[in-house]
């Protein structure tokens, strides 16, 4: 591996929350970048292409409920565009969307119980990509769970 010369990154990120109501939030975020390759000497074939593993747009989606006296609860809707594995832009990773849901609740001033599930419609999606064959996946359905103490 070798250091590139200079990488040009420019992008925008934009975020809008809309309140219908008191404990009710719908976030939106949006994010383009354009990463690119502007100087390699040691590898000329490289300059303007895209940078590795970076995705040049990415959506998330959140509606939250927070009721304190029963429970606060997330959905979260992550959006990744198509990217590439490698600096050469070979091995494309396509994009994919992922769901979440976040569950929470207070307890006393001690902290909270939480629960949390990743990847809840079990999406398999690209993580990773060899010149082999070998593609990487990422996290299926998962559950975890825990206590935050504040102190």
């Amino acid at each position: 591996r070798q250091n590139l010369d200079l990488a040009r990154v420019r992008g925008i990120e934009a975020e809008l929350e809309f309140r219908p109501a008191e404990s009710w939030r719908v976030l939106a975020t949006y994010v383009f970048l354009d990463t690119r390759v502007a100087a390699a000497s040691q590898q000329r074939s490289l300059e303007g292409l895209r940078l590795p593993q970076v995705p040049e747009h990415g959506i998330t989606l959140a509606v939250r409920h927070e009721n304190p006296a029963w429970v606060n609860a997330a959905v979260v809707t992550r959006y990744v565009g198509m990217q590439f594995e490698d600096d050469a832009n070979t091995l494309p990773l396509g994009g994919y969307i992922v769901v979440d849901l976040l569950l929470s609740r207070p307890v006393a001033r001690l902290g909270e119980i939480f629960l949390g599930v990743e990847n809840l419609f079990n999406q398999a999606y690209a993580v990773g990509r060899t010149t082999d064959g070998i593609t990487t996946v990422g996290a299926p359905f998962l559950i975890h769970g825990g206590i935050r103490v504040n102190f």
